[in-house]
This record gives structure tokens, C-alpha cells and sequence, in this order.
């Protein structure tokens, strides 16, 4: 009998002595909402007028621009500290959004307009958030990749 009891609570013991480091990942939704992004990149396939990485050409007042997706679903700009024009909210917060699956969809009125668009998640962590959205210009089609930094 204490052949077979010491095998047993050698077991338990073993088993309850070890620690278990459960990590709990945040949903999506929670890392989108609980921070504030800034883009850091931003690439175009095929390449647009010969590059594929558009982010040198945008203006400095968008690229210090901050994005909050509150959990309201409305998505906000923060214009941070250079503005495109002196007029130029300090937030502008028209554009709604709702996340479903790995999807985000955007969406804002213009007068009686509706424009939707949907924005892939390639990837999210608590430091980066990489997008991906298709787009037709001029009769091409192009695939533009987001990246953002936790800001």
C-alpha cells in the first residue's frame, strides 16, 4: 500500500508545485482601444508613381497625427502639434468604426455621401498595428499597408 501512496502524492505534489504562467492575451478590441497610434509607415503595391513606400511623401502634419479607436466606435484624429491648416480641429472625430473579426470597418458622412471603408488587420501587438486596405486609383488596383506605433 505505501508502494503505491508515495508514487501518488510524489505526483500531486509535483503537480501542484509547479507554476503555471498564464499569460491572458487582450482581444483585439481592447489593444485597438486601450491605446493610441501613430503611423510610422506606409507601403503601396504595386508602386505608386515609383515608390512603394509613400510615407516620405506625406505632408508632416499627417504623419504626427494620433488615432484613438474609443470603445464609443468612433474613431478620432488627434491633430498633435503641426497642423495642416490653422483652422484645423484639434480632434476630428466623424469617421465611426466597428471591428468584426480581424476587420475593421470604417465609415464617415460627406453631405448625403457614405464612405465605407474595411481595413485587414495583418497584425497587432502592444506596440504595432500593421493594416491593410485595397483601393482603385486611376483604374489600378492598389494594396496600401498601414503601420502604426504605440504612441
Amino acid at each position: 500500500m505505501k508502494k503505491i501512496i508515495l508514487p501518488i502524492l510524489g505526483l500531486i505534489c509535483l503537480i501542484f508545485s509547479c507554476e503555471k504562467e498564464e499569460q491572458i492575451e487582450a482581444s483585439t478590441y481592447e489593444m485597438l482601444t486601450k491605446n493610441q497610434w501613430q503611423l510610422d509607415a506606409n507601403f503601396v503595391k504595386p508602386n505608386f508613381f515609383g515608390s512603394d513606400n509613400i510615407y516620405d511623401s506625406l505632408v508632416d502634419c499627417k504623419k504626427d497625427d494620433i488615432v484613438y479607436f474609443n470603445s464609443n466606435g468612433k474613431q478620432e484624429v488627434f491633430a498633435n502639434l503641426i497642423k495642416c491648416y490653422p483652422s484645423e480641429p484639434d480632434i476630428d472625430s466623424a469617421i465611426s468604426w466597428k471591428l468584426v473579426d480581424n476587420i475593421i470597418i470604417t465609415s464617415f458622412q460627406d453631405g448625403s455621401k457614405v464612405f465605407t471603408d474595411t481595413l485587414n488587420i495583418i497584425s497587432l501587438n502592444e506596440k504595432q498595428l500593421q493594416l491593410k486596405i485595397f483601393n482603385k486609383v486611376l483604374n489600378v488596383n492598389y494594396e496600401f499597408v498601414y503601420q502604426y506605433h504605440k504612441f
